[in-house]
């Protein structure tokens, strides 16, 4: 461990130095700075302070001795003072000057790393700080600009070591900026060039792994690379080229989920941190951190292959670690422990031994005694899910009655005693255990309450940066909660919280960008100026850079690749100065729930023209029922019980559709087969276990209900609920029948139904149809233009534009988006998993993307129909946060979509259509003014009319209706 040996007084260093040059002087072996000491005279203390200072400093240097850093210091920190006395420093030489100032603030920084006091980070921060401020920004001396960029680099990792503990914004922000002028002002061939780029490169990842900032990894990763390239180039010494391998195998290791083959990232990972290692002496202050990186990857390997020979490597390497090693901070053993606790549980879940558990266990107590209380929510979260887990393998039929669970409890009241502490995150994840402990055991308020909590942690804003982070166990369990808290409050008997806690718990991105939307009227009476600022800053969000392809960067060298400050960067600042607002307001009486989830009594106005059946399913008992919202429902949902099982049902089905749908496509099983074996046993089975149930409620409750919308849950999201409304096998039995919609949440079918509506029309609405029957890359769509040729005999040549191939370009959708109310696309669609903005439909000339026609800001836009396959089909690594793009278009402001669960042929798509408008624009009712509001029931007759004409119900199951 390091000497943490006090400071001493700088004039008690000063005499012994002086002493020593007497002996040494004597024996004629008195190095020269001590000699400049002796024969300078007593009163210019400030030379003598000056040399001894960097005599010290150098002897440091050569040696690590803490005490002469401590000394150096020492010296240091008089001669500022003094310079102070004297009117400061900048009377002497200034290159002199900036050059202390620098040795100062990397002094300081060393004795940061190695003792760990923050208020040696605070000095070299606030040295570094004043001493850019001395220099001319745009210094033509080279002297000068040397010391510029040492102290802006360096200025970019302190700054991003007071990020780590603070989490502010702003400080990693100012962080970046830093690094990026320090690369500005390096020559490309310059020496220090990889060391700049290691380090923005560094803080780049800091903000990724803080706000899952993709475009920011991929910087990273890049200027990582390209210091590793340079360093080999200039054959730079052994230390700096094993430090830029480690930093590099560190981003991939980020980047490794997100790609198709994680193995072949992580091996290379495993490569670069080995050749790291070659180069590192054990004595080596880095040489744990690199032995503990590998122990990760090894680990890491494990749970992709299960091979338990690499988890036991990577045990061995954690436990093998020198323990008396200089680096090895309090904070460090405490990491490694986590480390060691987070491999045992998860060998213990591929392998099912005990004694994993009873060693995690062990360990944990081990750290919680010499810690006396949990300092750490992921640490408690460790813990607590080891003890859960002995409790349940203990094989007792009441296990939530043995001490395990005692003990898990009581560590989790523990833990929930200091609620300030920890990540967003880390606070959501450890309410989610302790919700879902108290669930198991029957304790349902206390469930209930860590549910709610566990809801208000739960990061809201990372759709706002265009994706969502779901690389990780914890956020698939998170990704569920919602529906959890749901069947907690119905265990509760409250199922108009329920309805309330599933609002807040799905489609948590979408939302967040819909209250930047929200009008804000009686905040702009009463606060004109907060409400100008609220409605600056989401502006600002969605005309800032929304993603990288947008603003694609032109072909740059990598010296100045990813250091301009890109758009995007831009957008995320105006989001987080949005969300400080927005709590500012919430200080202001009568607007403590200001833009924040609905309550039951609104929510209940959206099932003004029919009722609202919301499917929840759940593990938990209570958990899988229908929450049916109506007339004679408003004071409360009626609950309809479902199977308990129906969520292993609903996900048997999810899977046999989606692999049935695609060797469907593929033409692997005929039509006739894919009905018998696929399709027919789904419709069964959601017809027998979901939908007999409801209609037989519904028949009671409202009996005259026309139409009826479907909420679902979970797997069922992805299943065609639509189809089975009328009947087992998709029948259709006349226009007597409820007419099914679905709507992601409740929240957006409200809006929708209670959206501004036009002045009645005289005429028909304004059509925009957009087809592309060829675009590069993809398969050819010959019946996109058929399509529109039918659609153009129906609706009138005054109220209909078209845009085909060569003519159908991103530009000239977009400059027509905003005269147009309705929207049909015939085209090929993408998803992007993960990143919903990106995802977009296939142009002539490259992608129309959600985040482009976001940017159009549609006040005006009603009705879209897309006539592409696997429009509604959403991610099955997240099935509630309704991540498609027919989803997309009704939240940003489409009152209603006709979209597809899966793959459709053209034929059907297009007399489909041909049905769809002739209704809407040619129907029954002389005078009658076309209207959105008639497109469910549009869909639902044209399904009919095709039905009766011979087309088989399976290629129009895909086709559903949201919104109005």
């Amino acid at each position: 461990m390091a000497n943490r040996s006090e400071e001493p007084v700088a004039d008690t260093v000063l005499q012994k130095y002086i002493s020593i040059a007497q002996e040494l002087e004597d024996a004629s072996a008195c190095p020269a700075p001590l000699q400049v000491i002796l024969r300078h005279p007593a009163e210019d203390s400030r030379s003598r302070y000056f040399v001894l200072f960097y005599y010290i400093y150098s002897s440091y240097n050569q040696s690590n001795s803490i005490s002469l850093l401590q000394e150096a210091i020492a010296i240091g920190r008089h001669l500022i003072q003094l310079g102070a006395q004297s009117g400061g420093l900048d009377d002497t030489n200034r290159i002199m000057v900036f050059q202390f100032m620098s040795s100062m603030a990397q002094a300081f920084q060393i004795r940061f790393y190695l003792l760990h006091d923050q208020a040696d980070l605070e000095r070299t921060i606030k040295l570094r700080r004043r001493l850019i401020s001395m220099v001319p920004e745009d210094t033509s001396e080279q002297k000068l600009n040397d010391v510029l960029r040492a102290n802006e680099t360096s200025l970019c990792i302190g700054l991003n070591n007071q990020f780590k503990r603070e989490n502010e914004y702003q400080v990693i922000s100012e962080a970046i900026s830093f690094g990026r002028s320090a690369i500005r002002r390096t020559d490309k061939n310059h020496v220090d060039m990889p060391l700049c780029m290691s380090n923005l490169a560094t803080v780049l990842l800091s903000r990724f792994r803080a706000y899952a900032t993709d475009e920011d990894l991929e910087s990273c990763i890049d200027l990582f690379r390209t210091a590793v390239q340079l360093a080999e180039r200039n054959q730079q010494s052994p230390f700096w080229l094993s430090y830029f391998q480690h930093n590099l195998a560190s981003a991939l290791h980020d980047e490794m989920w997100r790609k198709p083959e994680p193995e072949d990232t992580l091996n290379l990972c495993m490569d670069l941190v080995e050749k790291s290692l070659s180069s590192t002496p054990q004595n080596a202050p880095l040489y744990p951190l690199r032995i503990y990186s590998l122990s990760i990857y090894y680990f890491e390997r494990f749970r992709i292959t299960g091979q338990f020979s690499d988890v036991d490597r990577a045990m061995t390497l954690l436990e093998h670690l020198p323990l008396d090693h200089t680096v090895l901070t309090a904070d460090f053993r405490f990491e490694l422990t986590q480390s060691r606790m987070n491999m045992l549980i998860h060998r213990y879940m591929f392998g099912k031994n005990v004694a994993d558990l009873d060693k995690t266990i062990s360990i944990g107590r081990q750290a919680l005694d010499e810690q006396h209380k949990i300092n750490d929510p992921s640490f408690g979260i460790l813990l607590i899910c080891s003890y859960i887990f002995r409790a349940v393998a203990s094989g007792v039929d009441k296990w939530w009655e043995t001490g395990d669970a005692d003990e898990a409890q009581r560590l989790t009241l523990e833990l929930a005693g200091d609620s300030s502490r920890g990540h967003s995150r880390l606070q959501s994840m450890f309410k989610c255990e302790v919700a879902r402990l108290n669930h198991l055991r029957g304790s349902f308020d206390v469930a209930l309450r860590a549910y709610q909590d566990a809801l208000k942690f739960l990061p809201q804003g990372l759709l706002v940066m265009n994706q969502y982070r779901t690389d990780d166990i914890e956020g698939a369990r998170e990704a569920n909660v919602g529906v959890d808290a749901a069947a907690c409050a119905l265990a509760c008997g409250n199922p108009g919280l329920a309805v309330e806690l599933l609002e807040q718990g799905r489609s948590i991105g979408w939302t967040r960008s819909l209250q930047m939307r929200s009008d804000v009227e009686q905040l702009r009476a009463e606060y004109p100026e907060s409400a100008r600022r609220l409605a600056h800053f989401a502006r600002q969000c969605e005309i800032s850079g929304t993603s990288p392809s947008q603003n694609p960067q032109p072909a740059q060298t990598t010296t100045n690749h990813h250091i301009d400050t890109p758009q995007w960067e831009d957008r995320f600042s105006y989001f987080k100065q949005w969300e400080s607002l927005v709590a500012e307001i919430r200080e202001l009486d009568g607007y403590e729930s200001f833009l924040s989830p609905p309550k039951y009594e609104e929510l209940r106005s959206a099932a003004t023209c029919g009722p609202v059946v919301i499917v929840n399913v759940s593990t938990y008992r209570h958990g899988s029922a229908a929450l049916i919202i109506g007339h004679s429902t408003l004071d409360r949902p009626q609950i309809v019980p479902l199977p308990r099982d129906l969520e292993t049902k609903a996900k048997i089905w999810f899977q046999v559709l989606s692999e049935g749908t695609n060797k469907l496509a593929s033409g692997q099983i005929s039509e006739r087969n894919f009905n018998q074996s696929v399709l027919n046993p789904i419709l069964a089975g959601l017809w027998r276990e979901i939908v007999v149930p409801i209609r037989q409620t519904l028949r009671i409750l409202d009996p005259y209900a026309r139409r009826i919308w479907w909420c679902p849950t979970g797997p069922l999201t992805f299943l065609p609920l639509h189809v089975v409304t009328n009947g087992p096998s998709g029948g259709i039995e006349g226009m007597s029948t409820l007419i099914p919609s679905y709507t992601t949440t409740v929240s957006s079918l409200l809006r929708a139904s209670t959206s501004r509506l036009p002045p009645q029309r005289s005429q028909p609405p304004k059509v925009l149809a957009i087809a592309c029957e060829v675009a590069e890359g993809h398969s050819d769509l010959p019946g996109a233009l058929r399509e529109i040729e039918s659609i153009k005999r129906i609706i009138p040549s005054d109220s209909l534009d078209i845009l085909t191939d060569t003519d159908a370009t991103k530009d000239r959708v977009m400059s027509s988006l905003s005269d147009h109310s309705w929207l049909h696309l015939a085209c090929h669609g993408h998803q992007e998993n993960g990143k919903p903005f990106d995802s977009h439909f296939v142009l002539h000339d490259g992608p129309l993307r959600i985040s482009d026609i976001i940017s159009q800001n549609l006040k005006n836009s009603e009705f879209a129909f897309l006539s592409a396959c696997h429009t509604a089909s959403g991610w099955p690594a997240m099935f509630d946060e309704s991540m498609h793009l027919a989803a997309a278009l009704q939240f940003i402001g489409f009152r209603a979509v006709i979209a597809t669960q899966w793959a459709v042929d053209d034929n059907t798509a297009a007399r489909l259509a041909q049905e769809v408008y002739s209704y809407l624009f040619l129907g029954p009712g002389e005078g009658r003014s076309v209207s959105v509001e008639d497109t469910a029931e549009a869909l639902h007759y044209a399904v009919a009319t095709l039905r009766r004409q011979g087309v088989p119900f399976s290629r129009l199951a895909p086709f559903i209706h949201i919104g109005v």
